[in-house]
């Protein structure tokens, strides 16, 4: 194998996990480091590639291979979750800088800047998302990546990540750039795939001569316990950890059996009228519904969950 060295541990030392094709962009190996466990696409894509990537056609798919077939469906639940964090925010206080990275179109900070006085802030590689989220909803969303953005150190109380750091070339960069923009005190919240059950599809499948395609694009497969240990390095102290998606993750370990998706096209005047017309002022028995389908999985299942969520505090 050519020489790879361990973005965490440096270490050197590498497995072959399996092949997969990301995202159309070409095929790749998935390796797993011998030392830490974190496993990862090698080799992994540009910059140029990924901004490739993440145009509208990721958002708006007509491909059943790659991206969303209507991203705008997930407006409604995403806004939810804001109104969600929102109260979680004005339990702590009143007032503060909150940054959504990542944000694509803005439908999460959406839901937080209607239901609290703190000031939100995103930012997003796709330009397409971007204009989205200014014109349509109002947002203050920066075009661009946090690494190179001009945000001051110690600037925001929360910064949210979700299902962000899977995309990242660079998570420990990342991670560290985050934690000097993080006001003393300040903490991030992550929404990660449990890498355990993100991979494994892609294992039994290339263990039966299939390179499955990578619709998500994600570069990283973080395990429960790699991924705090890296938090831990970079100097947060983790708060909670909580596993979501407990049949999703039965079917992706093969236990439970998935059911064949029917692929639809979808219609792009209509879908970019839903972001103008869909009503956001969603009721508390919508909530509850969100919450109802959105429950936590038991700790000691939490290795069988689908996605993480970790809150960490800067010390």
């Amino acid at each position: 194998m050519k020489s790879i060295i361990c973005p965490f541990c440096e270490n050197t030392d590498f497995i072959s996990v399996c092949r997969i094709n990301l995202g159309g962009l070409s095929e790749r190996e998935v390796v797993r480091c011998t030392n830490c466990r974190l496993a990862f696409v090698n080799p992994l894509p540009t910059e140029d590639e990924l901004q490739r990537f993440y145009v509208q056609q990721y958002f708006l798919s007509d491909d059943p291979g790659w991206g969303f077939c209507n991203y705008f469906a997930n407006r409604k639940s995403q806004y939810l979750q804001g109104r969600i964090i929102a109260r979680r925010l004005r339990r702590w206080k009143p007032h503060g800088r909150v940054l959504d990275v990542g944000c694509a179109t803005g439908f999460l900070l959406e839901g937080i800047r209607d239901h609290c006085t703190w000031e939100v802030f995103g930012i997003e590689i796709s330009e397409w998302a971007v204009k989205i989220a200014r014109t349509q909803l109002g947002l203050n969303v920066t075009l661009g990546t946090l690494e190179k953005a001009e945000f001051p150190d110690n600037f925001f109380d929360i910064i949210l990540l979700n299902d962000i750091l899977e995309h990242v070339r660079d998570p420990l960069q990342f991670l560290t750039t985050l934690y000097a923009r993080l006001a003393s005190g300040g903490k991030v919240f992550l929404r990660v795939p449990n890498g355990r059950c993100d991979i494994l599809p892609f294992v039994q499948d290339y263990q039966k001569g299939y390179v499955r395609v990578q619709t998500q694009a994600h570069l990283y497969y973080f395990e429960p316990e790699v991924l705090q240990r890296i938090l831990i390095a970079i100097g947060f102290r983790i708060d909670q950890v909580t596993g979501y998606g407990l049949k999703a993750g039965l079917k992706d370990l093969g236990i439970l059996r998935r059911k064949t998706q029917v692929f639809e096209k979808t219609n792009l005047q209509q879908a970019q009228s839903e972001t103008i017309i869909s009503d956001k002022k969603h009721g508390l028995l919508e909530e509850w519904g969100y919450r109802l389908t959105h429950l936590p999985v038991l700790p000691f299942l939490r290795s069988f969950a689908h996605e993480l969520h970790i809150w960490a505090k800067k010390i």
